[in-house]
């Protein structure tokens, strides 16, 4: 409905991204995404958005024209470094994905997928150590992304009481406090 009353209106369109995107649909989510960014390239969630689907798409030409397109405001987005770091990854570039996925991190604790990576890229360095808090914080996050899922589709007092104590792991008491 809100698609059909704005169809101009890019929060509306991302929506419809991310359903396409769910739905495996990544061509016509791209094409959506690539007009997006064209009228407003500071849309850090577009940009990232893209920047995933040509990353999924395995085309470094194109991730790289993408990457060297950004705005300057992209190196304040999580998400965007998140992007940067499974690509230097899979390019093999292993000190500079931990740099990115640290940025990440830094930028966003609660970043599960930059956690997690960093985790693991850390797992065979001198930082055993680190790598061991960061998966159990990594591990937690998902657990927090799963009961957020299940409490979606109704109130469990059960589910709640997991959800204050993973975010007070978390050490996130607000939000801790506001699902008390």
């Amino acid at each position: 409905n809100c698609l059909e009353s704005e169809p101009s209106n890019s929060g509306v369109t991302l929506g419809r991204v991310r359903q396409l995107l769910a739905k495996s649909r990544f061509r016509d989510a791209e094409s959506i995404l690539q007009t997006i960014v064209a009228e407003r390239p500071n849309l850090m969630e577009a940009q990232a958005r893209l920047g995933e689907v040509l990353l999924d798409r395995g085309i470094d030409s194109e991730f790289l024209q993408w990457q060297r397109a950004l705005p300057s405001t992209a190196a304040t987005h999580p998400e965007i470094w998140h992007i940067h770091g499974l690509w230097a990854r899979r390019s093999g570039q292993r000190l500079a994905a931990a740099r990115c996925f640290l940025e990440a991190a830094r930028l966003d604790p609660n970043h599960k997928g930059a956690v997690f990576q960093l985790s693991q890229l850390l797992n065979d360095t001198e930082y055993t150590d680190v790598a061991e808090q960061l998966s159990v914080r990594s591990q937690r996050l998902a657990q927090l992304h799963y009961i957020l899922m299940e409490v979606r589709f109704g109130y469990n007092a059960q589910l709640a009481r997991k959800m204050v104590d993973l975010l007070d792991l978390l050490d996130r008491p607000l939000e801790a406090i506001g699902w008390c």
